[in-house]
């Protein structure tokens, strides 16, 4: 794992070799493979979010796993700084995968929400932005859980 955290931020050939290793050695342990899961979350490789849809792509991505599920989400919106893109795609790509994990996992989906909370604290184009994916989300049929939480931040 620290290995993998080392890497995060060395763009290298080597990267992918370790990420390989890692990924083979633990693709049986779910609890484990989760830390890859962060770890390949955290790359800041694509502005098109190709290779975090990979993840949610990956044969070992069980979309049932609340841990697995935390592991991708919470390194793109604390570890990939793509999640604060001036445009707010990185928003707007959170936003759909809210709308989207809350059908099967909406428990975690609530509690990641509360990432947006303090979204009045940031200066444009930023608040801005995700006031608008807040109110995208709050448009969208939503978990009991999800849609208090909502609620709470836009009041």
């Amino acid at each position: 794992k620290s290995v993998l955290n080392v890497f995060t931020r060395i763009n290298c050939p080597e990267r992918e070799l370790i990420s390989n290793m890692f990924f083979n050695k633990w693709k049986n342990n779910p609890v484990v493979l989760d830390n890859w899961f962060f770890f390949k979350a955290s790359l800041e490789i694509d502005s098109n979010h190709k290779s975090i849809e990979d993840l949610f792509s990956n044969k070992y991505f069980d979309v049932k796993s609340p841990n697995t599920l935390r592991s991708i989400l919470n390194a793109y919106v604390t570890r990939n700084s793509l999640f604060h893109s001036k445009d707010g795609s990185g928003y707007k790509y959170i936003a759909n995968k809210i709308i989207e994990f809350d059908k099967s996992n909406p428990i975690v989906i609530s509690r990641f929400l509360k990432i947006f909370s303090t979204f009045k604290q940031y200066e444009d184009p930023y608040r801005s932005n995700i006031l608008k994916v807040l109110n995208f989300i709050n448009d969208n049929e939503l978990s009991l859980n999800t849609r208090e939480v909502i609620e709470a931040i836009l009041n």
